[in-house]
């Protein structure tokens, strides 16, 4: 009996609790403006910051978890610098890289490893008088993100924010080769970002949305709203383009039925990379027209094609991969890309694939069947040298690696950057890139 007294008890209390929940949000007592009031002053700075992620929160499935399948996994029991350099195979030039830790520079390095040129972030943004209304901790610090290199020395860098997950986007900046501010861009710009070759700047953007997407009431709010913006190369807003209403206004919508709809953090898409499409690479790929962009949508595991003029999807493709970073068109018409989860022969590791993007054929991979272990959970970059050499950047290693196209690799380095991280000593590298000595003008000595 006093069991049964006890159930009744619990379940009365939590009838009342439902019922007096629904009258608040129906009769509107004002209880949820006062919750958007707070989070207007707490998003974008993860101080939702209770919110602490277990350990393995990236970790996809059932299969158990490894130390590599953390966010911020022990570095590798290696001595940092540079292990191997084949200056025949090799594409001379300088690298550029990022670490993903607070108060380490965007660094410039030579085929030896050797420190050409640095650029240091700012301290601090004003955190409260931004172009989003969004008023940041005060003592929330940018961390650097994708990165493009002008030959003037100028340093394009989104911001991404020191106060961790769910929302990362922080903000865009134009620093000169002194690493002095020339503007500033506070939205919250994210991932990899592309400059078009007119100068225009595309990026993306998140934003939080606190009410029902019509026709999609089943995404959980509160979400993250993607967007697309781009940027005049002195850093005003040009254009500002929804990529949910992209999607459910085209003959593509179907692809929404692989959206999570309580994703972790409201990050629906984790779109990140957008790749502006010139004329040659838009003949490569289906139904694309020069100024449409390339996106990258981690989470959903697909490529899309968006029109920036008409706002809708031309074209979306889910392949060979899981949770990609970092596509490019190639000169071939190929797409290459680093594919994070999807070598499924290999245990899941990471593997970079360039494919055919109408047949979706694999036409050149690395590692794949090769004795190789390449795996980075999260993050990851790819690109193509003009030598056909590949530059890869193993993120969680903090391992910069370059192979040729019969899979040998020729340069190998691991970055230096190293900091301590609960019990241990973590390190990430970001995004590298390989420049032409010789198109950097403000390295040469006259």
């Amino acid at each position: 009996m006093k069991n049964l007294l006890l159930v009744l008890l619990v379940v009365g209390y939590a009838l009342l609790t439902f019922v007096g929940g629904a009258a608040a949000v129906h009769f509107d007592t004002g209880v949820p403006g006062v919750l958007d009031d707070a989070f207007t002053e707490l998003e974008g700075t993860a101080a939702q910051a209770g919110y602490k992620p277990e350990r393995g929160w990236l970790f996809i499935g059932a299969k158990p978890e490894r130390i590599d399948d953390w966010n911020n996994p022990p570095a590798p029991d290696i001595e940092p610098g540079l292990k191997l350099h084949d200056a025949e195979r090799a594409r001379n030039g300088y690298t550029l890289y990022s670490s993903f830790y607070k108060g380490l520079p965007v660094r410039l390095i030579d085929m030896g490893g050797n420190t050409v040129h640095e650029w240091y972030l700012p301290e601090k943004f004003d955190n409260q008088n931004r172009d989003d209304g969004i008023k940041f901790r005060a003592d929330a610090r940018p961390l650097s993100g994708d990165k493009h290199l002008y030959p003037d020395g100028r340093l394009l860098v989104n911001f991404n924010h020191s106060l961790g997950f769910p929302l990362w986007g922080f903000g865009l900046a134009m620093l000169d080769k002194d690493s002095n501010v020339i503007w500033e861009y506070t939205k919250q710009i994210h991932h990899l970002l592309d400059v078009a070759p007119d100068g225009r700047i595309y990026a993306m953007l998140h934003e939080w949305r606190n009410e029902p997407w019509p026709g999609l009431e089943t995404i959980k709010t509160r979400f993250q709203n993607e967007y697309i913006v781009v940027l005049s190369p002195e850093g005003e807003e040009l254009q500002k383009v929804n990529l949910l209403s992209a999607i459910q206004n085209s003959e593509w919508a179907s692809i929404l039925q692989y959206v999570v709809p309580d994703a972790t953090g409201g990050d629906i898409f984790h779109a990140n990379a957008v790749r502006f499409l010139t004329a040659e690479q838009a003949a490569a790929l289906p139904n694309a027209e020069e100024g449409d962009v390339l996106l990258s949508l981690r989470d959903i595991d697909a490529l899309v094609v968006m029109d920036m003029d008409d706002v809708t999807i031309k074209w979306a493709t889910r392949g060979p991969w899981h949770m990609q970073h970092d596509p490019w068109v190639l000169d071939n018409g190929n797409v290459l890309l680093f594919d994070n989860r999807g070598d499924l022969k290999y245990g899941g590791n990471s593997r970079i694939i360039e494919f055919d993007p109408h047949t979706l054929e694999v036409a050149w991979e690395f590692p794949g069947d090769r004795d190789f272990d390449l795996y980075t959970p999260i993050c990851g970059s790819v690109s193509r040298l003009d030598n056909g050499n590949t530059l890869i950047t193993e993120s969680n290693r903090g391992r910069l690696i370059e192979v040729d196209q019969a899979g040998e690799v020729v340069w190998d380095y691991y970055t230096p950057e190293r900091v301590p991280y609960s019990q241990h000593i973590t390190t990430k590298a970001l995004h590298a890139r390989r420049y032409a000595p010789e198109t950097l003008d403000f390295l040469q000595v006259d």
